[in-house]
């Protein structure tokens, strides 16, 4: 996939996505492989030190070849 920033469009392409959530105490985590996703708006800060902060709403929609809107795995530090 691939995105122009900053120019003018009318669409926004879907895409895949893996989310990591933040490592707990025990060391394990969750990882969640979102197969068809897309973003709503990419409003670009301009001010300084946040040039590269930028959030976004994504919607997660069912993908028909994998069955399913997401896969969770739990994962555990070896």
């Amino acid at each position: 996939m691939e995105v122009v920033v900053g120019g003018s469009s009318d669409t926004f392409p879907e895409f895949g996505a893996l989310i990591y959530a933040k490592k707990r105490g025990d060391g394990s985590m969750f990882e969640i492989d979102a197969y068809r996703c897309k973003g709503v708006g990419l409003p670009l800060g301009l001010e300084e030190n946040a040039f590269s902060e930028a959030e976004i709403k994504v919607e997660a929609f069912y993908d028909s070849a994998q069955n399913g809107i997401m896969k969770i795995r739990h994962l555990i530090e070896a």
